[in-house]
């Protein structure tokens, strides 16, 4: 986790500071550049599955909402 976060905030993506309390803790934000990172991996992902499912009929997505319907029920417990 240590080299995640260093890799993080060597990037500019995340900062961190000392715990008010305990010094031997650290807290982290995200910065204004790793939101803009995020909006920007998050519109790009967005685009490609929409270019992706203009491929679609229908019917195919129509299934598509049925089966997303059943793995958030998979995925709720």
């Amino acid at each position: 986790m240590t080299k995640i976060l260093s890799s993080l905030e060597g990037g500019g993506w995340i900062a961190r500071t000392a715990h008010a309390e305990d010094r031997r803790q650290s807290v982290i934000s995200i910065t204004e550049e790793g939101i803009r990172l995020l909006d920007e991996d998050t519109r790009a992902r967005d685009e490609w599955l929409a270019s992706q499912l203009q491929r679609f009929s229908t019917e195919e997505c129509d299934v598509l909402s049925k089966a997303i319907d059943v793995l958030d029920r998979l995925g709720s417990g």
